[in-house]
């Protein structure tokens, strides 16, 4: 019995240290998303203009997957669009379509604002 009582408790305490979490070092906002502002004075960066860029996973019974969604591609779209050297202010909308648990599709729309560096 005491031995059950142990194996009980050891399984519990596993159980809170897997949910335990120390949190991150963000700013969030009203509904609690994760906004990170580096400061960055006006001067040093020039605003080329916007890309969006859409991306799509399919996946067989969550086993056989194929496409990607990338920063790279986001960033490869800013280059060849404005010559950009770098993307910021990235948001991410995700659309996503299931039939039976068997096919799901995922398209990720990224629209980032693209710049160049003084």
């Amino acid at each position: 019995m005491k031995s059950l009582k142990n194996l009980v408790l050891i399984v519990v305490s596993l159980f809170f240290i897997g949910c335990a979490s120390i949190g991150d070092f963000s700013i969030q906002d009203k509904i609690g998303n994760a906004v990170y502002k580096i400061p960055m004075k006006e001067k040093e960066i020039e605003i080329l203009g916007t890309v969006q860029v859409d991306m799509t996973q399919t996946s067989i019974l969550f086993i056989f997957s194929n496409g990607e969604s990338t920063y790279a591609k986001v960033l490869e779209e800013a280059k060849k669009k404005f010559n950009a050297d770098d993307i910021v202010n990235m948001r991410m909308d995700i659309i996503s379509s299931t039939f039976l648990l068997v096919y799901n599709k995922i398209t990720y729309r990224v629209t980032a604002q693209a710049i160049k560096y003084k």
